[in-house]
């Protein structure tokens, strides 16, 4: 009867360790700002948009995050110094998910307004984060906004790294 116990027991425990590990991947995955932190683990990632501030000095570039045909698609936004292809150098803009452009066309669109604020434009999304301001390692500073409403007529249908 001892054996069967311990078996029991030894069950419910990892069924609990099972379900809390489960629980966490949830909660901070796919598309909350940790989350994003298990990237390098689950799905493809394309850089499919890039655009210089007007001062040339800043970059903003848009990474497609697909996870398979049963999660919808994921939207990072980055800010970094223009020509810097260093690692950790990118900061954290915005996250999005399931972001649409138009009623067929996934994704967003980065506009900057002025050297220092960046606008990301999408017409809905189902989850959308920002990082209100953005420091970079010298110390400038770049200001984020999300623009929801905006519709993309132009806006290839699909995916934006089709």
């Amino acid at each position: 009867m001892s054996r069967l116990r311990a078996v029991a027991v030894y069950s419910a425990v990892t069924l609990s360790v099972a379900v809390l590990v489960l629980t966490v991947v949830y909660a901070v995955s796919p598309f909350t700002v940790y989350g994003w932190a298990l990237d390098c683990c689950l799905g493809s990632h394309r850089q499919v948009d890039g655009v210089a501030s007007p001062d040339g000095a800043i970059e903003a570039t848009v990474t497609e995050v697909n996870r398979g045909v049963t999660a919808g698609l994921g939207y990072r936004v980055d800010v970094e110094e223009r020509g810097l292809r260093i690692f950790n150098r990118r900061r954290r803009a915005a996250d999005l998910y399931n972001a649409l452009r138009s009623d067929s066309a996934y994704g967003v669109n980065v506009v900057w307004k002025d050297a220092r604020t960046l606008s990301v434009q999408y017409w809905r999304a189902a989850q959308a984060t920002v990082a209100r301001t953005v420091s970079l390692p010298d110390g400038r500073s770049v200001s984020v906004v999300l623009d929801s409403g905006v519709v993309d007529p132009h806006a290839r249908a699909g995916a934006m790294s089709r």
